[in-house]
This record gives structure tokens, sequence and C-alpha cells, in this order.
């Protein structure tokens, strides 16, 4: 099923929220403003943004990055993150890939792990909310239609019956993305 929601929409009520939580009035969160450097969010207020937006769109974002599950998948993460926790070559290539496509460019090799949240923008944000609400069965199980649209309280629902419709869990759906990942990373940190 394709999700009713337009990326516009997504990006919308994720500045919302962010604002929300970090303090703002909605129109001076832009949707390029790093969350951590422009915004000050902290650890908790990434847990909140997160938490928040998971109730809105009822969806389960990723608890772990695609570097976790590449490592988890590969047997270490070497190949990933040097020793001193920075990115490598193949670990920013697959966060670029990840939910919250990352422009090229956008982060460099050594890049501290931890550093990546705080990079993130609303836009970063949408793209993995809106990549979520986009995991929806092809039919709904219920009654086999094929359309979605939105419940007044925002939850994703059958067009035909009315039935809920839950998007995969973020987790799975980025497990089964890595493994096509990980020969392309590999081969950069060859």
């Amino acid at each position: 099923m394709k999700t009713p929601y337009q990326q516009q929409d997504v990006l919308d009520v994720v500045r919302g929220i962010v604002a929300e939580v970090l303090g703002y009035e909605r129109d001076e969160v832009d949707p390029d403003n790093t969350l951590g450097d422009d915004l000050d969010a902290d650890s908790l207020s990434f847990v909140e943004i997160t938490y928040s937006l998971e109730k809105r769109f009822n969806i389960a974002l990723p608890k772990k990055n695609i570097v976790d599950h590449a490592a988890e998948l590969s047997g270490g993460e070497e190949a990933f993150v040097t020793a001193t926790g920075g990115l490598t070559e193949a670990g920013v290539f697959l966060l670029e890939r990840s939910f919250f496509d990352f422009a090229p460019g956008y982060l460099q090799p050594g890049v501290k792990r931890y550093a990546v949240l705080g990079v993130t923008t609303p836009r970063h944000w949408a793209s993995a909310c809106f990549h979520m609400l986009g995991q929806l069965p092809e039919v709904c199980p219920d009654c086999g239609h094929d359309t979605a649209t939105t419940a007044p309280n925002h939850a994703l629902v059958c067009a035909g019956c009315g039935a809920a419709l839950k998007p995969r869990d973020g987790d799975e759906v980025l497990a089964a993305l890595v493994p096509g990942l990980i020969p392309q990373a590999q081969k950069l940190a060859a």
C-alpha cells in the first residue's frame, strides 16, 4: 500500500515536534537546522523526539543505526568504525543509504559515531519517518484493499474497511536492507 502521507506533510509534523520538544516556535525550526549544533538538542531531547514521532505516526523507528546492523551481520564493526570511534568511508556509505537519507558528502569519514545524531536535521528525521510510513503491507490483511488513509487520530488505516495498519518495525526493515549494502561497503573498506 502506498502511504497517504506526502513528504512535505511529514516534514511539517517533524518541525512542529522538534520545536515543541526543544522549546522553539515552529517557524524558528528550519528544515536544515542541525538538531544538536543549531538547536541545542541533548540526548534526552532525541529520546523525546523519537518517542513523539513514533506516537504521532504510529511507527517504530529503528533503535539501532545501519552501522550497528551491518556490524552484527558481518561479524564486527572494524570495516565501518575506526578504533577511535570515527566512521570509515564504508560506515559513511551505509549511513548515506539509511532512512535518514544523508546526502553524499554531508558526513565525512572520521566523524565520531556519537556526533552523527547531533548533525541530523528535521529533514533527515522526516525522511526516516516517511520511509517507515511506506512500510505497509501490500494489501489490507483484513479485506485485501490496497489503499491506506489516515484516521482522525493520524493512524494509518485501510481505506476499504478502516482496519488499523501498522508499518513494519524499523529495525526489521533496516536489517533487511543491510545485506545488499555490505558487499559495496566492504569494497570501500578494502
